[in-house]
């Protein structure tokens, strides 16, 4: 019998996978410490807890209670200009925190899946060519660094503990979808064109990125927790394989809201890296 432990389980991705889980019949509880997290969220018959992955305590507690099968780990700091605003806290959010579940997971001796959630900036840009897992990684900007490090953490720990974790990255391209936690494109430009302004502000029109539903998202990784294939590939990307730029984001945004206000350059919104 699979029983899930998500943590970051009551977030944006975090709380569709829950409901998707926990609708197929998967016993799953979600850990968040609700920081953008939001129980309510989740289904009636998803199990929560509330408390943050950098405590040992917790967290072994948490294991003791729970005995999961499979831990999906999808928390972190993932809003860029937050992430660039405060690196030391991005590193403690998606790094430490990552770590002691790690550390606290590696004193036990009951084997277990383990799933990390990173994501597609971890690659080198190379503009037009299509990306696949084996691309070469150069990752630019604090949140995508910190994944980086995160899959090296994973490797160390799979190499060292192969006998008790099976591994699988997860590389998660630009996410799209309902009960989204924090001001990313989409949501950013909706939000204004809302109000029915006269003018919407924007930031780089030029960038191109490769966007999937978050219902899809959560729906590849539900699969993993149900695949009976051996070896499952150590490293996946999820995405739609089609990209937007951001103006012809803004464009189809304002075909959908019937809004059609000019734009203007709004320089807090750019963004250093590609």
């Amino acid at each position: 019998m699979i029983k899930a432990i998500v943590i970051g389980g009551s977030g944006f991705l975090g709380s569709e996978l829950c409901n998707q889980l926990s609708a197929s019949g998967v016993n799953v509880l979600s850990v968040d410490n609700l920081t953008t997290g939001n129980h309510a969220f989740l289904r009636d018959s998803v199990d929560r807890v509330t408390g943050d992955a950098n405590d040992p305590e917790f967290i072994n507690n948490t294991i003791d209670t729970y005995h999961p099968t499979h831990i999906y780990y999808l928390a972190a700091l993932h809003h860029i200009p937050s992430a660039e605003l405060n690196p030391h806290f991005c590193i403690s959010s998606n790094v430490m925190a990552l770590s002691n579940v790690l550390a606290q997971l590696s004193k036990r001796d009951t084997p277990l899946s383990f799933a990390f959630a990173s994501t597609g900036g971890v690659y080198k840009d190379l503009s037009e060519t299509p990306l696949d897992e084996q691309s070469p990684l150069d990752p630019i900007g604090i949140y995508p660094l910190t994944k980086f490090w995160g899959e090296q953490l994973i490797s160390y720990y799979q190499e060292k503990y192969a006998d008790i974790f099976s591994f699988t990255v997860f590389r998660l391209f630009n996410l799209v979808g309902k009960n989204e936690t924090n001001d990313h494109l989409v949501p950013a430009i909706l939000s204004q064109l809302k109000c029915r302004p006269s003018t919407l502000f924007h930031g780089n029109l030029r960038p191109k990125r490769d966007y999937i539903h978050v219902a899809d998202a959560a729906k590849a990784l539900l699969l993993w927790s149900q695949s009976i294939k051996q070896p499952i590939p150590t490293h996946i990307n999820i995405c739609s394989g089609t990209e937007y730029s951001v103006q012809e984001v803004i464009n189809l945004c304002m075909e959908v809201t019937d809004c059609y206000p000019s734009l203007a350059l709004d320089p807090s919104r750019l963004r250093c890296n590609r």
